[in-house]
């Protein structure tokens, strides 16, 4: 169902039902002699680029829905983030639905903002 996907903002415009994760934030959260931990906080976006006056669009919302909440059950669930992220901070995520108006075209966005834990993120200077 989804088209596209980035990492970082979109540098075009594709039209579709799209992804992009950005970051928003960072926070230490705690600090040790060798090393610390940090809250990142990422934005998922997903899109539905096709203005909504197209033909067709009547689905937009269950679709956009059935799509956040596959994302959000493959974050919470067994998903291997990987490296130095210690897992996702549940009770701060939010999911915000709004619109996007392009060139005078309006598209239908929901974007999920997801806490993570994250350590080992600095080193310091000995």
């Amino acid at each position: 169902m989804v088209e596209s996907a980035t990492v970082g903002e979109p540098s075009f415009m594709q039209d579709g039902f799209a992804v992009s994760v950005q970051n928003l934030r960072s926070r230490s959260e705690q600090t040790t002699l060798t090393k610390t931990i940090e809250t990142r906080t990422v934005a998922v976006q997903v899109s539905h680029l096709a203005p909504l006056d197209a033909p067709g669009d009547q689905g937009i919302e269950g679709d956009l829905g059935e799509i956040a909440d596959d994302l959000l059950a493959s974050f919470l669930g067994d998903f291997d983030l990987g490296g130095v992220i210690r897992n996702i901070e549940p009770a701060g995520i939010e999911v915000d639905w709004g619109y996007l108006t392009v060139k005078q075209a309006s598209y239908r966005i929901v974007t999920l903002t997801i806490p993570m834990t994250v350590d080992d993120s600095a080193t310091f200077v000995q």
